[in-house]
């Protein structure tokens, strides 16, 4: 009976030995998987037919390879149509006196680009009276042979100082072409400021050179062009030129022009009896030009006035010229003309 037994339980541990080993062989099975030994050259052995990789290097010996695995970049073109940055001017004056009396000193202390507000003339005013309230001021000032007005003055106490700003607007640079202001002329006035009608103390033209230039290095910028231009007085003492309109302009419908003074008198340059379209429209407009200078002028109709008289389109504009003498309102007009205007 122990016979019988011993010989089951060795059938048994056969068959679970058998089973145990199918297990392992198994693709289900967790356990590294043992690879043939000689299953890369059975492999090699195989033949076929030649393939464009394996006849690759040989035609790789024979021509260059049009492309690589390696990207390249594309060569980088110079770029042509960005403007070049033009060089800081460099100003060198310096503490210049322009006025130093017993009442008052007046000197321009440097000059400088403000990134901010624009060209900038860094002024000292002393007012040495012991009584007086002093107004300084600049008027007529050009840059360059173009009128380019700051609009500064200041009021100084008696016995005291002042360090004053004067910036010109960089629109009113750009629109001349000024990128270095190499020339300045300017009337000076220094007066009484509680007495308007007491004679100045001072009132006399002065001209500066920030860069250092002489005057006869100084370039003026030639005035600008337009398509629309029309020219309505050229003669060997004045030039009234409109250059062009701008109808959508913010204070309303402009006409921008150029001006020059060929003589040496201060000449005043007004328009008077003006009407768009027939209805009498008057912009109140004038301007003054020293001598020998140039300027660039706006003349603005308030969008208003065009409402009121229904202009919607300005088909013609007529207008009184008027030049005259700016230092002597009693004399007769140098020129006086009716113009017309079709923009």
């Amino acid at each position: 009976m122990k016979t019988v037994c011993k010989l089951i339980g060795l059938i048994l541990a056969v068959c679970m030995i058998a089973a145990f080993a199918a297990g392992c062989g198994s693709s289900g099975s967790a356990g590294p998987k043992e690879e043939p030994a000689k299953a890369p050259e059975t492999a090699d052995t195989t033949p076929s037919a030649p393939s464009q990789e394996a006849a690759a290097p040989d035609k790789a010996a024979e021509e260059p390879q049009a492309e690589t695995d390696t990207p390249v970049p594309p060569a980088e073109e110079p770029v042509q149509d960005e403007p070049v940055p033009s060089a800081p001017a460099s100003y060198t004056i310096s503490d210049e006196v322009i006025v130093d009396d017993e009442n008052c000193t007046f000197k321009i202390v440097k000059a400088e680009d403000d990134d901010l507000w624009g060209f900038t003339l860094k002024a000292f005013c002393e007012n040495k009276t012991a009584d007086k309230n002093l107004m300084f001021s600049i008027d007529d000032v050009s840059v360059n042979g173009y009128m380019s007005d700051p609009v500064w003055a200041t009021e100084v106490a008696a016995g005291k100082k002042s360090n004053n700003d004067i910036t010109f607007l960089t629109s009113s640079f750009e629109m001349i072409g000024i990128t270095s202001a190499d020339e300045i002329t300017f009337t000076l006035n220094i007066t009484d400021y509680d007495d308007w009608s007491a004679d100045p103390l001072v009132a006399d033209t002065f001209t500066i050179y920030p860069t250092g230039l002489t005057k006869d290095q100084i370039v003026v910028p030639e005035r600008n062009t337009t398509s629309e231009e029309q020219s309505i007085l050229e003669t060997g003492d004045m030039s009234f030129i409109i250059l062009e309109t701008d109808p959508d302009n913010i204070w309303g419908y402009t006409i921008h022009c150029y001006l020059e003074n060929k003589t040496d008198k201060y000449l005043t340059f007004s328009w008077d009896d003006v009407s768009v379209n027939g209805f009498m429209i008057d912009p109140f407009w004038a301007t003054t030009i020293a001598p020998g200078k140039r300027a660039y002028a706006e003349i603005y109709f308030i969008d208003s006035a065009f409402e009121e008289n229904g202009i919607t389109d300005v088909e013609e504009i007529e207008f009184l010229l008027r030049v005259s003498d700016a230092n002597d309102w009693m004399a007769d007009s140098i020129y006086e003309s009716v113009h017309t205007y079709n923009p």
